[in-house]
């Protein structure tokens, strides 16, 4: 303050540069200690000390005193009615005949405790609990006093039960007042409490022994009992009486008076004789010095007063109480009202400084940064742009311009803004430089994936011409040619897995076709790209053709679903795959049989999908399958879901929109699935050789969860499941041939076969003996447990009868089925659809050409 007051004098008279000159600004963090601590500290020590201390003490000191004198004091009235009631009940049990004065103090006794009890429910409701219990007892030892009553009226309760039934009532108050008076806090308020109680029971002592004489009086009996007790009673209170204290000064008074009167003196002879003379009974004894009524009299009348000094005694020490919690209550309220003023004050000289403080540097220090970063944080997805497009991109010229003038020098904490400042401007352009290297890096990284891809994908093409001109060669060879067939189908999909590569890394396939292709053709050149393509089933789709910049995408997309949905569902289970058009396009649906995908697993692998991240996410390296579907998707807006099947396995449900269909060269005048049949389903598996498995962990390859397993979301490291049956001993037990005759569906099929002389007998007549017994040895156990044909037709003059083109069924056109690959290959080349294929491995394998380079 005295500061300010300086600073605004020197800024008057013109010297506000030299004051500035001569004390630095102070720092944002001493500004800010003073600002928060000081207010903070005053707060919690005032409030803490005034307001907390004494309003609690202050309270509880108030509400102790009243509840003594809204209880305590009127309850000693209906005491003392107690009182008076156990000497005239002792007094009717030993002589009955004086009731109407029993009667008469008896509705004076429920007058007083009535009221008590009414007081007491209202004031200790919340009272601490050792006072309930205590309120707890006393009322319960009171709700026991009408049936005293009957049995005194009924002369069935005894003088001992009927004296020991009133003291315990009298007790249970003595012990209520003692606990009220032990949770005073003042040590002289405590005393003047205690002292009170010690009245009270002192009264009801002397009471006690003058009923007993009382009683005594009346049946003319005095037992050595009677007088032992008596005796007891009579030296406690007078001891008790000469040690109380500290009385008030008007209680002492009281009790010296008493001391001193006609009464005292009379009853403490009559004590004092009783004691001496003895036990009677028969009649009461001359001698005594004192009567029934001279007895009764003194004895009230000094149990009146002592009961009276209880009373001036209690009401004394709780105005007392009351004063000093009024008191506390007053210093409370004075101090919160100070501490008030206190924190206010403090409160609004921390707004003002802070006010100044936050407007004058830290305001505007924080809005040149933000800004600041606000502009880095626009330019940096640009500059990643750029970088991806392979552009050079300076990042230093992608920083803000440094204002200067953004904050005063010379106010309060601008030296740390500034600092602040640079820091988070050297940060940010670290984060840039950092980011533009990881850019530069991935971009590397996919170009090096993509260039590496293409070496392998060269090789493969070289191996495949030469693969095309041994297929020529060995055409009249079938046991070659169906291992080059068998190469090929391992070039296919070692060209798929590059072709994987190249698509997460960003490249496109060099290979494109330059026609649209039927969907059942699309679908076929997936099944192709699966290295278990047997157990795919693919039924007959509508007429649609696909675009031809998307027919190589679409069935890379359609292989790794079928390659995850082969390998994780049983070997002997098929993998259906089918097609049909909807209003957004063509959906491709892809199921298996499989051990299927919990929750948690499928909506992850949704995720993945959908999201498409990055390859160098170590999460996803282990889900290559899944990243080139997600890319492909990505790139060709394709949306791809994975749900539950309906048999346990996984439904693969691919959408293929509109823009990817070429609806121009689609025949949509009729039905779509018109003129298009199924392709034959092949027969069932055969039985495994050897003992049956006990277990579906025996039939299984892979164990891991289905994003962790290899071959799942990542067809490139994958483990095939071991095929059931004997391992096969040629390509041609591994190929799908068509079922033999008697299990053909066409009308004809399951006749006898034709004999030497049997009608139906074809045979060439160039053809020789040794060459049929050669077709006939090689005829083996094909997989589906018959007696299969041979592999692949041989030219004219080799070729076995048994691969005539009368023995094969037509899908889609009369056309024999012994047409040669290679001029299946120049009509797909052509751009012409082959509709001439009745097995479905040779559709295979003209669907592979598709994978052979041009």
């Amino acid at each position: 303050m005295l500061w300010s007051i300086v600073k605004k004098q020197s800024q008057d008279t013109g010297t506000t540069s030299r004051i500035k000159d001569s004390k630095p600004p102070a720092s944002i963090k001493a500004r800010f200690i003073r600002v928060v601590l000081i207010p903070s500290i005053a707060l919690v020590i005032m409030w803490a000390i005034m307001a907390g201390y004494f309003v609690f003490n202050g309270l509880y000191t108030r509400e102790l005193a009243k509840s003594v004198q809204d209880v305590s004091l009127p309850a000693l009235t209906g005491l003392s009615s107690l009182q008076k009631e156990r000497s005239l009940s002792m007094a009717q049990i030993a002589k009955p005949g004086n009731s109407q004065a029993l009667r008469a103090q008896r509705q004076q006794t429920d007058s007083g405790v009535e009221q008590m009890q009414q007081t007491a429910a209202d004031v200790l409701g919340a009272a601490p609990a050792d006072i309930k219990s205590k309120l707890n007892t006393l009322n319960a030892d009171l709700d026991q006093l009408p049936d005293i009553r009957r049995k005194i009226d009924a002369r069935t309760a005894s003088a001992a039960d009927t004296f020991s039934f009133y003291n315990k009532v009298l007790d249970a108050a003595a012990a209520l007042f003692d606990a009220q008076a032990r949770f005073s806090t003042e040590t002289d308020t405590l005393q003047g409490a205690v002292a009170g109680t010690q009245l009270f029971h002192i009264a009801d002592l002397q009471s006690r022994a003058g009923s007993i004489i009382t009683g005594a009086f009346a049946s003319g009996r005095f037992t050595a009992d009677d007088l032992q007790q008596f005796h007891t009673l009579v030296g406690a209170y007078h001891d008790e009486l000469q040690t109380v204290t500290p009385l008030r000064a008007d209680v002492q008074q009281q009790y010296d008076k008493l001391v001193r009167g006609s009464d005292w003196a009379t009853l403490t002879a009559a004590e004092q004789q009783l004691v001496a003379h003895g036990a009677w009974s028969g009649h009461v004894p001359n001698g005594l010095g004192i009567d029934a009524q001279q007895w009764q009299q003194a004895s009230t009348n000094i149990s009146d007063t002592l009961l009276a000094m209880t009373t001036r005694q209690g009401s004394e020490v709780a105005a007392a109480y009351l004063d000093s919690g009024n008191n506390n209550l007053l210093l409370a309220g004075g101090g919160s009202l100070v501490a008030l003023l206190v924190v206010v004050a403090a409160v609004w000289l921390a707004i003002r400084r802070s006010r100044l403080l936050v407007d004058g540097t830290v305001k505007v220090g924080l809005d040149a940064i933000a800004a600041e970063s606000k502009a880095i944080a626009a330019a940096l997805p640009e500059a990643l742009d750029r970088i991806g497009r392979g552009e050079q991109v300076e990042v230093q010229s992608l920083m803000p311009a440094d204002d200067e003038n953004a904050v005063n020098g010379q106010a309060v904490g601008a030296v740390e803004i500034k600092t602040v400042q640079d820091a988070v401007r050297q940060t940010s352009l670290s984060a840039m430089e950092a980011a533009s290297a990881e850019a530069i890096a991935r971009k590397n990284s996919r170009q090096n994936l993509v260039l590496a891809a293409r070496r392998s994908q060269r090789w493969l093409s070289t191996l495949a011409v030469g693969l095309r001109d041994l297929e020529r060669a060995e055409q009249d060879d079938p046991d070659k040619l169906e291992k080059v067939y068998a190469l090929q189908h391992k070039i296919t999909t070692l060209r798929g897995d590059n072709d994987n590569l190249i698509i997460l890394g960003g490249g496109d396939i060099g290979r494109t076709r330059r026609t649209s292709e039927w969907i059942d053709d699309v679908l076929g050149a997936a099944k192709a790209q699966c290295e278990q393509f047997r157990r795919v089933r693919v039924e007959a789709g509508p007429k649609v053709k696909v675009s031809a910049s998307a027919v190589l995408p679409i069935s890379h997309l359609l292989a790794q679903l079928l390659n995850n949905a082969v390998a994780f569902s049983h070997p002997p289970t098929q993998v259906l795959m089918t097609s049909s058009p909807v209003a957004a396009g063509l959906v491709v649906e892809i199921e298996d049989r499989g051990i299927g995908m919990s929750t948690e697993e499928r909506e992850r692998a949704n995720a993945l999908i959908r999201e498409a991240p990055e390859l160098v996410s170590s999460a996803n390296v282990q889900k290559l399958g899944f990243l080139v579907v997600a890319s492909v998707a990505q790139r060709f807006n394709i949306r791809v879901e994975l749900k539950d099947s309906a048999y346990g396995g996984v439904k693969a449900i691919v959408l293929i929109p509109n823009d990817l269909l070429d609806r121009a060269g689609s025949d949509n005048t009729g039905d779509l699935g018109a003129g298009r049949r199924a392709l034959p389903e092949p027969p069932a598996e055969p039985a495994p050789v050897g003992p049956a498995p006990t277990s579906w962990a025996e039939t299984r390859t892979e164990q891991a969860p289905w994003e962790d397993r290899p071959g799942w979301g990542d067809s490139g490291s994958r483990t095939e499941a071991a095929p059931v049956g004997p391992a096969p001993t040629s390509w041609a037990d591994t190929r799908t041939e068509p079922v033999q005759r008697e299990d053909r569906p066409t009308p004809g099929w399951g006749r006898q076969r034709p004999g030497p002389n049997r009608p139906g007998r074809s045979r060439r007549p160039g053809a020789s003996r040794r060459r049929r017994t050669r077709c006939r040895r090689r005829r083996g156990p094909n997989r589906y447990g018959g007696r299969s044909p041979c592999s692949r037709p041989a030219p004219s003059r080799t070729s076995c009868p048994t691969t005539r083109s009368s023995s094969r069924p037509s899908i889609r056109s009369a056309t024999p089925a012994a047409a040669e690959p290679a001029s299946m290959r120049r009509r797909l080349r052509r751009g012409g659809r082959n509709r001439a294929v009745q097995n479905p491995n040779v559709q295979t394998w003209v669907v592979m050409a598709w994978m052979l380079p041009t």
